[in-house]
């Protein structure tokens, strides 16, 4: 009786290190909705949905926290210095965020598949080809990218400008959100590339001898 072929690589290994890096990337994608993307003045604390504005209360540093529109409401009337400059981009704001919620929607859309195409691989089952589509693993980080480039360039937040003297050093800051986005693209690109590298080393094994039991080894067993 013919021995049946033995996998030294083993495939579910390497699906759990892609895991490892789509599970990373959602956990940044949502945390980038609750911290400042950027700062203007050491004043100014924007994020996707919210304006933090630092001010000095009996000589301490005092903070309110409005939404786009409480903002808009409560600071937008008297048009003056950097309240005006702020007020002037309340709309680039909103829909730089909208875009970038929109697209972060897609992206978890295409992860939730890309795991689900990695436990068929784990399992060596892919539900009638479903879950066959490999694409999603290289999809992920351009439709990422999409993202940040759409809300950086639609906030059009480094275009502030300067309203008088007394604004003169205000300067925009990139905080922990545009951070964080920079840095998930990065992982969702060294995701795809490991995904690639993966699948020319064993990370199919399990489909490719579906139709015989081929036990997982050790290299060490095979000596």
């Amino acid at each position: 009786m013919e021995r049946p072929l033995l996998i030294s690589r083993n495939p579910r290994t390497k699906a759990m290190m892609k895991f490892s890096f789509d599970l990373i990337s959602c956990v940044l994608i949502i945390v980038t909705f609750f911290v400042n993307a950027f700062s203007y003045g050491d004043t100014y604390y924007i994020s996707m949905e919210t304006i933090t504005k630092k001010f000095d209360y009996n000589g301490m540093n005092a903070y309110t926290l409005t939404t786009f529109s409480d903002f808009e409401k409560n600071y937008c009337t008297n048009l003056e210095g950097a309240d005006l400059e702020v007020c002037n981009w309340l709309d680039h704001f909103k829909a730089a965020a909208l875009c970038y919620f929109i697209d972060s929607i897609v992206c978890l859309v295409i992860m939730a598949y890309s795991i689900l195409n990695l436990m068929s691989l784990s399992f060596g089952c892919t539900c009638f080809k479903l879950l066959s589509l490999q694409i999603s693993h290289f999809l992920l980080p351009i439709a990422y990218a999409i993202g940040v480039i759409l809300y950086l360039s639609v906030s059009n937040f480094y275009s502030l400008s300067e309203s008088g003297d007394s604004w003169s050093g205000f300067t925009i800051t990139f905080e922990a959100g545009i951070v964080l986005m920079l840095v998930n693209e990065a992982i969702m690109i060294i995701g795809a590339l490991y995904f690639w590298w993966a699948k020319a080393h064993g990370i199919e094994d399990i489909l490719l001898h579906i139709g015989a039991y081929a036990p997982l080894v050790d290299n060490k067993e095979l000596r």
